[in-house]
């Protein structure tokens, strides 16, 4: 039985991000942009919303919130 340890698998998966975001502003292209569309009302979306853009500002990603009536 193989344990697989959650916290540091996010760790190297994030650190891995992080360089990609990096390399790929210092090589003269754009950053990443992470674009989520959400409709309006909904709790569970927006506490949804904001794990993603915690995760997405920490790997150098930039989010741009598109909410739709």
């Amino acid at each position: 039985m193989t344990v697989l340890y959650g916290k540091p698998l996010a760790d190297k998966i994030l650190e891995e991000c992080q360089n990609a975001a990096q390399r790929q502003v210092l090589e003269g292209k754009r950053t990443p942009c992470l674009a989520a569309v959400f409709t309006d009302g909904d709790a569970g979306s927006q506490y949804y919303l904001k794990g993603i853009k915690k995760n997405a500002e920490k790997a150098g990603i930039t989010v741009r919130e598109i909410h739709m009536p």
